[in-house]
């Protein structure tokens, strides 16, 4: 399953996706139709002070809480929307100390998502994940876009083009055979002397030059066999 890591700053005024330093130009998150992903969002609090970089989100005010992620084509308040994960979202702090959100996303082609996607090459999602604490009040919940594009090739289909030959034909094999016959010219007496394209046997005497040719014509008759 690949991973995917994104930037989400949480803010005041909401939520967005965008780089370490909070822009959010070029920044997004798309997936492929039907493609599995551990989509983990680095957790970043609003700019403070002269410095541009973000700060680390605050890992303790995410403890003790069971997260969701939902998503859905619209803000309907929906208790089931196209595509729901309870189970396996996990809040940390990585081996570099950010605070981590990774959501184990295994099938995004729900029913309604595989629907809304028929015929047309793209859908934006309104992605929500969501904080509930023990007492089963929502400690937040934070949405951003997310792209759901649909795929060429989805599965149960057949090849178009012809599977590879693993095989001569007699035409092919007579042109083989007729080839290396061809590759030497057998004087009265002497060396044997090669035609101009061909620098197989050098230096040969007629005897060893055609013992040569021999072996290879019957590694292609051993090849034949196995077939």
């Amino acid at each position: 399953m690949q991973k995917i890591r994104s930037v989400l700053k949480i803010g005041s005024t909401g939520v967005a996706l965008c780089d370490t330093f909070g822009s959010s130009a070029g920044a997004g998150l798309e997936q492929m139709l039907g493609t599995g992903a551990l989509l983990e969002f680095e957790l970043r609090g609003e700019a403070v002070g002269e410095s541009a970089a973000l700060p680390d989100y605050p890992l303790e005010e995410l403890a003790n809480l069971a997260c969701y992620f939902a998503l859905d084509f619209e803000c309907v308040n929906s208790s089931t929307p196209p595509l729901l994960i309870l189970d396996g979202i996990t809040v940390r702090r990585d081996d570099n100390g950010r605070t981590v959100l990774a959501i184990p996303l295994v099938n995004n082609a729900a029913e309604n998502i595989l629907n809304a996607l028929k015929e047309r090459s793209t859908v934006e999602f309104v992605c929500e994940i969501g904080g509930v604490d023990g007492s089963g009040n929502y400690a937040f919940a934070w949405q951003f876009p997310l792209t759901v594009r649909s795929r060429v090739y989805i599965g149960d289909g057949n090849p178009s083009l012809p599977p590879q030959v693993l095989y001569y034909t007699a035409d092919q094999i007579n042109g083989i055979i007729a080839g290396l016959e061809g590759k030497i010219v057998i004087p009265s007496a002497g060396e044997v002397k090669l035609d101009g394209e061909c620098e197989f046997f050098p230096g040969m005497d007629v005897e060893s030059a055609l013992q040569s040719v021999g072996a290879q014509l019957a590694g292609v008759q051993s090849e034949l066999e196995g077939i």
